[in-house]
């Protein structure tokens, strides 16, 4: 390995691989995935749920529902659809709501974390089911 680094760095190698058109072509094309308004109103309920518990100091602000719905809508480009699921929902919401949320000291002290809490309120949301692939109420 060290070999084949004494000459020259392999970083000095690398060439890109998209240009910013491309990212702004791929940014656009998440935007344009499908939500079907009871998978917002899911979403919405999760995040809203977060300033209501007592656990929490601080719960997810505006600003944290519009970035679980764009990674919901990136998550659901990379998995090849053109709708964004409950499950989509459900897998994002610890990762990208956790670290926007202020726990109680008291709380702290019982060993809680945002995710436990998280994983908890998300337990006591009702989930959408009446949806198809198409994103259309079925």
């Amino acid at each position: 390995m060290l070999e084949r680094v004494k000459g020259a760095h392999p970083l000095e190698s690398l060439a890109p691989i998209l240009n910013a058109s491309a990212v702004g072509a791929m940014q656009d094309q998440i935007r344009k995935v499908f939500v079907h308004e009871d998978v917002k109103h899911y979403l919405l309920r999760i995040v809203h749920a977060t300033r209501e518990s007592p656990k929490l100091l601080l719960g997810a602000s505006p600003r944290a529902s519009i970035g679980l719905y764009r990674v919901c809508q990136a998550l659901a480009a990379l998995a090849g659809r053109s709708y964004v699921s409950p499950d989509d929902v459900k897998q994002c919401a610890v990762p990208v709501l956790c670290h926007r949320m202020i726990i109680k000291p008291e709380v702290r002290l019982r060993r809680e974390s945002p995710a436990t809490i998280l994983e908890d309120l998300l337990s006591h949301q009702e989930v959408p089911t009446a949806w198809g692939q198409s994103g259309k109420q079925s």
